[in-house]
């Protein structure tokens, strides 16, 4: 497997990841407390550079 489709790989794995997240943090049956630590989950998540990655799409 070449470092590009690894790359390719790691990137759909953290915009699926992303989507997961937002999907649980749109859920009415949240409470605020379970929505904040999923926001801070989802801020995590948006701070990791990928390697390669443009600034503008890292954050």
């Amino acid at each position: 497997m070449s470092v590009d489709s690894i790359t390719r790989l790691i990137e759909m794995d953290h915009a699926e990841s992303l989507r997961r997240w937002y999907a649980l943090a749109g859920e009415p049956r949240r409470s605020a407390a379970e929505r904040q630590r999923i926001q801070h989950y989802i801020d995590s998540l948006t701070a990791i550079t990928l390697p390669g990655a443009p600034q503008s799409e890292a954050a």
